[in-house]
């Protein structure tokens, strides 16, 4: 059995496929690639016999796999041969010489016609390939694997700013609803002011027309009694002229003065609650 060293195999143990030793070891042809042509087969039993045959010759053995250390024990001609499986592919196996940097590479004798590598040096740029091959598809899944996180992350994005938009939403709603409350109960305490102001000025009213019938009324009484008893010879002009200076002009002006006098407190109120609040909403309702 030939060995070789490989630095690339080292570098091509993270992309070997998973192995199981008697579905992938037994029961197969293993051709022993070595760069002489000379043709070495070796044949692995699930009772560990093994065969290893070149021409048609051959000798008998034993094999063993030992689960502890992942090691393969090779025993013929009163040689002992330690292995550790490396590397595997759908084209190669690859074990190393335990304690060493030396490889043996074997083939499957299925695949030994196409797998074209014949030489050291192209079993070497069949390696370089494979490491080169092995990271362009690391590097791809590394790249496909990024641009998920980043569409996750912009989705992760976009998925907050719409969270934060209903929340914005929500909040201006909560807060137009506030105002609009706010609002109304402001609404409500201008209309039962002016409700306030309303009553003052029909009792206003209610007043200067009782004081104005009052009026009215003694002054009739005072033109009735002393003034038309010596008015009868005048006509009726004068009668109505002093009737109305006597009776309606007083009446008017005590009427139109109160309505003046309370309109006058009212207005002062306003103004003055006015400028004790110049933030109160209630403001613009009055």
């Amino acid at each position: 059995m030939k060995t070789y060293i490989l630095d690339t195999v080292n570098r091509l143990k993270r992309y070997s496929r998973s192995l199981d030793v008697k579905t992938d070891f037994c029961n197969k042809t293993w051709w022993a690639f070595n760069d002489a042509g000379e043709k070495t087969i070796y044949i692995l039993q699930e009772d560990g016999s093994l065969y290893v045959t070149g021409n048609g010759r051959g000798i008998r053995g034993s094999w063993d796999y030992i689960h502890a250390n992942k090691t393969i024990i090779f025993s013929y001609n009163d040689v002992v041969l330690m292995f550790h499986p490396e590397f595997m592919d759908e084209n190669l196996l690859c074990l190393n010489l335990d304690g060493t940097n030396e490889y043996a590479f074997f083939i499957e004798e299925k695949n030994r016609d196409s797998f074209t590598p014949k030489t050291f040096r192209q079993l070497v740029l069949y390696f370089e390939e494979k490491e080169r091959h092995e990271l362009k598809i690391a590097e791809e899944k590394r790249q496909k694997e990024e641009l998920e996180q980043q569409r996750r992350k912009a989705c992760d994005i976009e998925s907050e700013k719409r969270r934060q938009y209903e929340r914005d939403q929500e909040a201006k709603e909560e807060y137009v609803n506030y105002l609009r409350a706010k609002d109304n109960e402001k609404r409500k305490e201008a209309e039962a002011l002016k409700g306030r102001i309303c009553i003052s000025g029909c009792i206003t009213f209610i007043l200067a027309v009782v004081l104005s019938c009052s009026i009215g009324f003694i002054s009739m009484l005072i033109l009735y009694n002393y003034i038309l008893p010596y008015m009868r010879s005048t006509g009726l002009i004068w009668v109505i002229i002093v009737a109305i200076m006597t009776v309606g002009i007083p009446s008017a002006s005590v009427f139109f003065a109160i309505f003046y006098i309370v309109g006058m407190i009212d207005d002062i109120r306003l103004r003055k609650y006015k400028a004790q609040h110049p933030q109160d909403p209630l403001i613009k309702y009055l």
